[in-house]
């Protein structure tokens, strides 16, 4: 095992400064709900589930002062910020801004912050940091005195992974007649693009059922038969296109992590095995309906087992 020292060019707060809780969470629907300790995994989720987290911090103020030369007044930001698999980019979802006054003592803070389900996938990362906004220092001549707006003074970070996120679908329910009116009496609707592959799955499919047909609540309630028949209809228009274009690679290293793409090519290899593509896609051409049976195979295989 390598391990690194990391060295930073100005003061930060000792270990014994900041004392933070363990951060716990609650899904939508659930607000009465005890809340669970978030660990490795956040189980029973789903894109439509809402998350909703919180926790508590203390400060001790005077001796953030002591710890980076700061003396009363100086300003700082306490924000949490939040990133999702194959999606690096930060968000900041919360922040909070405090002044440092040794008068004060041990300041706390309560965090509480809500993330869409829709907008995240895979697995969840979530910093919490300090960091200056207005230093005032004690000593003009201190070189390591934090002056910068923004230097991080005190950091950490949790990754927990989203149980079944990739199995799961992202799904709507809808009025097709107020949304959709020229196929108001189909039960479902796919929204996707083959333009789309090298995005985010989570991102451009989208299932949506239709709230005005008989078919709802048979649906919606789970029933085998036709939960195999929309999932077979998902997996069939995905894959029929992707198979019917040869300047599609088929191979799921080829796109990234998450991406549509990287998804119908996992499908591909479960359902049809380790067949070269020339002849799944002669095949596919030569004898679509043999396309739909091993896609129709596969599902009620995965589902009974």
């Amino acid at each position: 095992m390598v391990s690194e020292a990391v060295s930073y060019p100005f003061h930060r707060l000792k270990a014994e400064t900041v004392h933070a809780g363990n951060w716990e969470y609650t899904k939508t629907g659930d607000e009465m709900a005890a809340l669970e300790q978030l660990g490795a995994v956040i189980e029973s989720w789903d894109y439509m589930v809402n998350l909703v987290f919180k926790r508590s911090i203390s400060v001790n103020m005077s001796e953030v002062l002591d710890d980076c030369g700061f003396k009363n007044g100086a300003s700082l930001n306490l924000v949490v910020l939040v990133s999702t698999a194959g999606q690096r980019i930060r968000r900041k979802i919360q922040h909070i801004r405090f002044e440092c006054d040794e008068s004060k003592g041990i300041s706390e803070f309560e965090l509480s912050c809500s993330i869409e389900g829709k907008t995240i996938q895979g697995d969840l990362r979530i910093d919490t940091e300090i960091c200056v906004e207005k230093a005032l220092s004690r000593d003009e001549n201190d070189p390591f005195t934090p002056k910068t707006p923004g230097s991080r003074i005190w950091s950490d970070s949790v990754t927990t992974s989203l149980e079944g996120s990739l199995s799961r679908f992202p799904m709507s329910s809808v009025s097709f007649s107020q949304a959709f009116g020229d196929v108001k009496n189909a039960a479902w609707m796919l929204h996707w693009s083959a333009d789309s592959l090298e995005n985010n799955a989570s991102s451009v499919l989208r299932l949506y059922l239709n709230e005005d047909s008989s078919l709802f609540s048979e649906i919606t309630s789970c029933n085998s038969a036709l939960c195999d028949m929309v999932q077979s209809d998902v997996l069939r228009q995905i894959l029929v296109r992707v198979l019917s274009d040869p300047e599609i690679d088929i191979k799921p290293e080829s796109w990234p992590e998450y991406s549509l793409g990287c998804i119908a090519a996992q499908w591909i290899c479960n359902i049809f095995g380790e067949v070269e593509p020339e002849f799944l896609r002669s095949r596919a051409r030569s004898e679509p309906g043999w396309v739909d049976a091993r896609i129709q195979s596969y599902m009620r295989s995965a589902n009974v087992d």
